[in-house]
């Protein structure tokens, strides 16, 4: 009668080379190797500032990831460095979830005016790569009768659930927003009238 020792248990370790005690096991892999296609589909599913918090709270490497990705954007159509920072990084203006259009509130010279107008032609270029925007909220709309405005958010943004303007004429004109209708994805659309204050920045909620 021959008695026989069983195997010793398989073990994958067994092949692996062993880790030195200098060697730092975090430079194997590093989450900002991931692929930006692979970042991005992360980044696509939030839309919620608690969200955001919540995923960067995770460890350093999503924070850092995220602080690059904003989720909440607020411009000015006078100010065109932030629209040329959007038009020119596509990956920010494509995790940009909501975003706050400012027009000027000062007394309208010929310098303004044309100043705002590039404005709104650079932000057409710049919504053309928000495609995960949610929400968009435009601050004294002097100058919504843009069409090309209205048709960019619809053809661009297929996930835009509200839209909330700050009109400060007298009455909605309601023939500047007939573009909207038929918006199977639009949720929320919102009008509110005031008087805008020239040392007012931004409406109080």
């Amino acid at each position: 009668m021959r008695f026989i020792s069983p195997p010793t248990p398989y073990s994958t370790c067994d092949f692996l080379p062993p880790i030195s005690s200098h060697h730092d096991p975090t430079s194997i892999f590093r989450i900002s190797d991931l692929s930006l296609e692979l970042v991005d589909s992360i980044l696509s599913c939030i839309t919620k500032p608690t969200d955001l918090l919540a995923l960067s709270l995770t460890c350093h490497t999503f924070h850092d990831l995220l602080i690059r990705h904003q989720i909440t954007y607020s411009i000015s159509l006078a100010d065109h460095t932030k629209l040329d920072a959007l038009i020119h990084h596509p990956t920010l203006a494509h995790n940009i979830r909501r975003l706050d259009v400012q027009v000027h509130l000062g007394k309208p010279t010929p310098e303004t005016v044309e100043m705002q107008k590039r404005g709104e032609e650079k932000l057409v270029r710049a919504l053309r790569k928000m495609h995960n925007l949610v929400a968009f909220r435009w601050l004294y709309c002097d100058t919504m009768g843009k069409e090309v405005i209205w048709s960019t958010l619809r053809d661009s943004c297929p996930r835009l659930a509200s839209v909330t303007v700050y009109e400060s004429g007298p009455k909605p004109r309601a023939m500047e927003y007939s573009s909207l209708v038929g918006w199977t994805n639009l949720q929320e659309f919102c009008i509110i009238l005031r008087a805008r204050q020239p040392h007012e920045l931004e409406p109080r909620f």
